[in-house]
């Protein structure tokens, strides 16, 4: 009030993770909806190793069917150029 200043903090918008999400694409110029692929990433990789070092061969490959264990890749459905990866780990 009397003399202080208000300060305001800009927050930015949190990037796509897991679910697809609206962007600006740089090479066709349209916003769009992003079509979104799991492919296998380091986080797969730690958890089957983790995985058969504890639990033995029986289970090692859940990881790698799991999307939850995978990374996200999000592309434009106009020109298919990776827009953006979403890496686990």
């Amino acid at each position: 009030m009397y003399g202080r200043a208000v300060v305001t903090r800009a927050v930015p918008p949190a990037g796509p993770t897991d679910m697809a999400g609206q962007m600006n694409c740089p090479q066709c110029q349209m916003v769009v909806v992003t079509d979104v692929r799991y492919i296998i990433g380091l986080m797969s990789w730690v958890l089957c190793g983790t995985i058969l070092l504890f639990m033995g061969i029986c289970c090692f490959f859940i990881p790698l069917i799991l999307d939850s264990c995978k990374d996200v890749e999000h592309r434009c459905p106009n020109c298919k150029r990776v827009l953006y990866v979403h890496k686990r780990l």
